[in-house]
């Protein structure tokens, strides 16, 4: 089956370094603290010297306070996290949604980057110094390139266990927008063809997709979970 977009389009250093701004602009008004995105900071001054193919990973990372982190249980791995505003009233004083933001670039030739995936992490819990281990699900948009054979993209992706804390659907890919991805699905190919879309030719497909993600989640968190606070 072939994917929506065969090849994802390539650009330039510049238009990830403009792309950033724009999406720290317009992610800002939900967060606590001033927010940036950049890669590791061991990274920073180098990304666009990777190695041909190598990948480079950006994170949403607190600019003028202390780091907290998420961690990711399937992966084995954390991520860094913000405090959002949107929160409900139910809640404890140093209680939030955390988000974690990871947007992967493979780098394709001296100045070409093409897009491997974006994830957004959600977690809930207090202000703390150890890791927040509370996650709630995951947002992705993995390409055509690097996604499953089987998984709609983009996707909600949730890890809860089922209710005998012994089953789990951290498998399932719940998928957005299936009515109106790929219009070159055909009958008989596996039904995720049909859920599936790649960033196009214009990089504000995944600003307008990060930031439309972004805010409604906060606002289904804030207004529907019910944690037991202890």
């Amino acid at each position: 089956m072939a994917p929506t977009n065969p090849e994802v389009p390539t650009v330039k250093k510049s238009a990830i370094e403009a792309l950033h701004n724009r999406c720290v602009n317009r992610f800002a008004e939900h967060f606590r603290t001033e927010i940036e995105i950049a890669p590791r900071p061991e990274l920073r001054s180098r990304w666009q010297r990777r190695d041909l193919q190598g990948e480079v990973a950006f994170f949403l990372w607190p600019k003028r306070s202390a780091v907290r982190w998420g961690l990711r249980p399937v992966a084995g791995t954390r991520c860094p996290v913000v405090p959002a505003k949107e929160r409900s009233d139910a809640w404890g004083p140093e209680y939030f949604t955390w988000v974690g933001w990871r947007e992967v670039w493979i780098r394709e030739l001296r100045d070409e980057f093409k897009l491997h995936d974006a994830t957004f992490t959600f977690y809930a819990g207090r202000n703390q110094i150890e890791p927040i281990g509370n996650q709630l699900f995951r947002a992705e948009w993995p390409q055509s390139t690097g996604a499953s054979g089987k998984s709609a993209h983009p996707h909600w992706h949730v890890d809860w266990p089922l209710e005998n804390l012994a089953d789990e659907v951290s498998g399932i890919h719940f998928g957005m927008a299936g009515w109106n991805c790929n219009p070159d699905w055909q009958e008989g190919e596996h039904v995720s063809g049909n859920w599936r879309r790649d960033l196009g030719g214009d990089i504000r497909e995944l600003e307008i997709w990060a930031v439309r993600t972004l805010e409604y989640s906060l606002d289904q968190i804030a207004a529907c979970y019910d944690p037991q606070i202890v």
